[in-house]
């Protein structure tokens, strides 16, 4: 008795990469997780990510508003200025009277008040100096950073939006 004929398929063999997918029910939790929230209120500006791109520690991820910052950090520098100018005249007027009181024609007392404005006045620079680096750290919160290297994840917000500092999502 004859076989029954039984019918042949043929394939041309071709090379090329194939995926391995194994099916099942799991999670997968990366070594390390970041939420990043701004440290600041603010409205976006630039968002310079995509969701799922891998990014340096150090990459700018998003920019908000520093508008009223810069001017923040522009007024108070514009105080030191001012400030600093009145210390001089202060410290020269104080000299003066240093030179005064030694002759006799100014008295001990006007003389303590001119040291006295004159130091009130170099305090003051201090405190504008202080306001400076406060100005200067708030606006550089304007741009958030990535504090680790890794794949992003989802966009919480978009351009627009006004985040909070306060925000927990």
């Amino acid at each position: 008795q004859d076989a029954p004929a039984v019918p042949v398929t043929v394939y041309k063999a071709k090379v090329e990469e194939i995926d391995n997918v194994i099916n099942g029910i799991g999670t997968v939790d990366p070594l390390q997780s970041v939420t990043v929230r701004p440290r600041i209120d603010g409205q976006v500006t630039d968002i310079r990510f995509t969701e799922g791109q891998m990014i340096e520690k150090g990459s700018v991820l998003l920019t908000l508003d520093d508008r009223e910052l810069s001017s923040a950090l522009t007024s108070a520098k514009a105080k030191k200025a001012q400030d600093e100018a009145q210390w001089n005249s202060a410290k020269t007027e104080a000299q003066r009277y240093a030179s005064l009181a030694e002759k006799g024609v100014a008295s001990a007392s006007t003389l303590e008040q001119k040291n006295a404005l004159s130091e009130q006045y170099a305090a003051a620079v201090q405190y504008d100096d202080a306001m400076i680096k406060s100005a200067e750290t708030q606006l550089g919160f304007a741009t958030v950073i990535a504090p680790i290297s890794g794949r992003t994840g989802f966009k919480q917000v978009d351009v627009g939006s006004v985040v909070s500092a306060s925000s927990t999502d």
